[in-house]
């Protein structure tokens, strides 16, 4: 949802990778400050929120915060 596009998501011991069609994030696990799991309104899905310690780059646009 959060930066928008579609990634994969590849969970590895250490860390996880990102990767979309223009942009790959390798996100270090120890990087990740808090971990929320919502309800969305509309649906009767769940969403993870990342906080993150450093934040994504993507251009001139940091992104603080991952929701999947």
């Amino acid at each position: 949802m959060v930066p928008r596009g579609k990634y994969t998501v590849e969970m590895y011991s250490n860390y996880a990778k990102f990767h979309g069609k223009t942009h790959d994030y390798k996100i270090m696990y120890k990087d990740i400050a808090k971990m929320f799991q919502l309800p969305r309104v509309d649906r009767n899905d769940m969403v993870l929120l990342f906080q993150l310690l450093k934040p994504l780059n993507m251009g001139l646009t940091m992104h603080q915060f991952i929701c999947i």
